[in-house]
């Protein structure tokens, strides 16, 4: 069984260079994949950010103990404690309480929202939508349901 593919592969896929034959993709297509993208590339800052600090953080500890071999035991609390703050930064970043890396994963959209989204893409469909066969009635419902859940109806 293959693996399935990264959001960065989906991307290489979609976004066609050549002059082949070309996917239509939606606009929620092309919008999760976007997102997941984003998300991938904010994971990928995130791990390398605390990488980073976590490996500070062990140089400080180094330190801290090459001062302590020299007694001079000031500057070795000094370090340890720098070493202690390094690395409860790099548990804050790592549980994802740094802003910059909360939006890692894309806002979920409100059910409003999913039903606006359903009525407007089959007002959109290429069929033809006829009273007889209960779709005009469906888009009314997902229209006041949407209303109503928004709190406008």
């Amino acid at each position: 069984m293959a693996e399935p593919m990264s959001p960065r592969e989906v991307l290489a896929v979609m976004v066609r260079t050549d002059r082949g034959q070309m996917t239509v993709w939606t606009p929620r297509e092309v919008t999760a994949a976007l997102d997941a993208y984003r998300a991938e590339v904010l994971r990928e800052a995130q791990d390398a950010t605390v990488a980073w600090l976590e490996k500070r953080a062990a140089e400080e500890r180094s330190a801290a103990w090459q001062e302590e071999k020299r007694r001079a035991t000031a500057r070795a609390r000094a370090r340890r404690e720098r070493a202690d703050l390094i690395s409860t930064l790099a548990s804050k970043v790592a549980r994802g309480a740094v802003h910059e890396f909360r939006s890692a994963a894309p806002p979920r959209p409100t059910p409003a929202a999913v039903l606006r989204e359903i009525a407007d893409e089959m007002e959109a469909a290429d069929w033809p939508v006829h009273e007889e066969d209960g779709a005009v009635e469906a888009i009314i419902r997902l229209r006041r349901a949407a209303a109503a859940e928004a709190g406008e109806g």
